[in-house]
């Protein structure tokens, strides 16, 4: 008894190990979101001559393929354990996220960023799934603590990943940020023993459909990932080039209001708790004030590039955007609320899989907007006029305001939450 009690711990000493690095290489993973091809988009175009468009399509490919992973990895989450999962997403994050900086061709360089992103997706949902396992009852505490480590990243991603790139390369900047998640790798692989549990019975996909019957989910999903699409837009392909072309910023000073917007994101996903306690416990207010953040942004920067009000106000507009995509902690738990607890998991990593097909969508249209506008600059960069900058911004506005309006139709999990209802909610709450 006392043998297998030992073995137990062992085990789960073994498994917070694993937690621990997993969380580590999602620094990386949140990292990679803005490095590439944010803090390197003029770098790729003056050196490889992408386009826009092209540019575009990296992220797309590593946003589509986060929303994939989630998606599908999600659905089989609860057969195979969060070890499993994260053995899978960490192995193909480093495979691409190495891969990329060695390749010059467009394709191939796609296709890195596009299993960089089944790992990156894969990584996030693993570490859910553990949380949910070790610990339960600290669910939301150490969730939240695991978005602000991810958060984090694309922050580094910002004014100190510029500065490595300008005083090496782009490519061995990217190399030598690559091996400290290889190296975080090594360790959970060295953790691993034992740690794979049995493989459990059971329809999978039934569970998944059970989930797709329940309408309030569905809201929940397009409400907020409609903020995602947006943030992300700026955050990975015009935001930086925004400030450089219109706002007559500096590069350093462009990627240091980049790092500024993701420290807004990383603090607000910290601080969802206290944003929860300031809107009385209500989730639904919480996700009225995202949305109505985010139009509020979006109208900002419209207005801006229209009448030409200068880099003052499109960092306000930024901003506000920003402020809105800082509560996904607050999201996924509206998600584990709305659903019967043993599906937590899958619950947030469909949360998560509709927020990338709309970052990804949004990305894609950023970098096609963009593109019908390429004007040739100095050593071989791309300017863009004010007006493909708001042409975007106005193609947002009605999104903006349809997240909004979904935002009052949510049910208010709070109740069924505090009476430890959750099990007994019906699959459709619409």
């Amino acid at each position: 008894m006392t043998r297998d009690i030992s073995r137990q711990e062992i085990l789960r000493r073994r498994k917070r190990r694993i937690l621990v690095c997993a969380i580590a290489i999602s620094f990386f993973t949140g990292m990679s979101k803005i490095l590439i091809p944010g803090a390197v988009f003029s770098e790729l175009q003056a050196d490889l001559h992408f386009s826009a468009a092209i540019l575009g399509a990296m992220t797309a490919a590593y946003m589509y393929c986060i929303a994939g992973s989630q998606l599908a990895l999600g659905i089989l989450s609860t057969r195979y354990g969060g070890v499993r999962i994260l053995l899978f997403g960490c192995s193909c994050f480093i495979a691409g996220f190495v891969s990329f900086p060695l390749l010059s061709s467009p394709g191939w360089m796609i296709l890195a960023r596009g299993v960089c992103g089944v790992g990156a997706g894969t990584v996030f949902l693993g570490i859910t799934k553990l949380i949910i396992d070790l610990y339960p009852k600290k669910f939301s505490l150490l969730f939240g603590l695991a978005l602000f480590v991810s958060y984090t990243g694309p922050i580094v991603a910002g004014t100190p990943a510029a500065m490595l790139i300008r005083a090496t390369s782009w490519r061995y900047a990217l190399l030598l940020i690559a091996a400290v998640p290889f190296c975080c790798f090594v360790v959970l692989l060295l953790s691993l023993g034992g740690t794979f549990r049995r493989v459990e019975e059971g329809h999978a996909f039934r569970e998944f459909l059970f989930l797709c019957r329940n309408g309030a989910m569905w809201r929940l999903m397009l409400c907020t990932s409609l903020i995602f699409g947006i943030h992300y837009a700026v955050l990975t392909t015009l935001g930086r080039k925004a400030l450089e072309d219109r706002c007559g910023f500096s590069p350093g000073c462009a990627s240091t209001w980049i790092s500024v917007l993701a420290i807004v994101v990383a603090a607000n996903s910290l601080l969802g708790n206290v944003t929860l306690r300031l809107f009385g416990g209500s989730r639904r207010n919480v996700v009225i004030f995202c949305s109505a953040s985010a139009l509020a942004g979006t109208l900002l920067a419209a207005a801006s590039f229209q009448f030409g009000w200068g880099g003052a106000a499109v960092t306000i507009a930024f901003l506000t955007i920003a402020n809105a995509a800082g509560y996904f902690s607050v999201f996924g738990l509206i998600a584990k609320e709305l659903n019967p607890t043993r599906l937590g998991g899958l619950a947030i990593a469909m949360l998560n899989c509709a927020a990338f097909t709309m970052i990804a969508t949004a990305g894609n249209a950023a970098g096609r907007v963009l593109a019908c506008s390429e004007t040739p600059g100095s050593a071989g960069a791309i300017l863009y006029p004010a007006e493909a900058y708001r042409n975007f911004f106005l193609l947002c506005i009605p999104f903006a305001l349809l997240s909004l309006g979904l935002a009052f139709t949510l049910p208010e999990t709070r109740t069924a939450a505090e009476e430890g209802s959750r099990e007994s909610l019906p699959a459709n709450r619409g």
